[in-house]
């Protein structure tokens, strides 16, 4: 949540936060929408966590969430779209760009 969101982004954050993963792990239209609504599930149980005192999350569910932060950091730090950024303002505009075009997530070399 912090690195995909930011400090500034309070609004929306489950929105956001599931689209900004969707963008950096999701390989084509589909996968980013199947990613989006895993995330947003994923938040929305967080939130019933921390906000309503709900234990209990299935290991099936906690072994998704592991491997979208795992392999979202990873896309992150190993990305070349991401090498050069400096500032969490940069991250911002990559992802605003992300919403409004239609091109490709960012690749790697290698697998993970």
């Amino acid at each position: 949540e912090s690195v995909a969101l930011g400090k500034g982004n309070k609004s929306e954050i489950t929105y956001q936060l599931g689209t900004r993963v969707a963008h950096l792990i999701g390989v084509n239209l589909e996968g980013r929408r199947d990613v989006a609504r895993q995330m947003n599930h994923l938040y929305t149980l967080r939130s019933h966590i921390v906000h309503e005192g709900q234990t209990g999350v299935p290991s099936e569910e906690m072994q998704i969430l592991y491997l979208y932060c795992r392999v979202a950091l990873y896309m992150l730090v190993k990305s070349p779209a991401f090498l050069q950024m400096k500032t969490n303002a940069d991250l911002d505009g990559w992802f605003r760009d992300r919403v409004l075009a239609a091109d490709s997530p960012p690749t790697i070399s290698g697998e993970i």
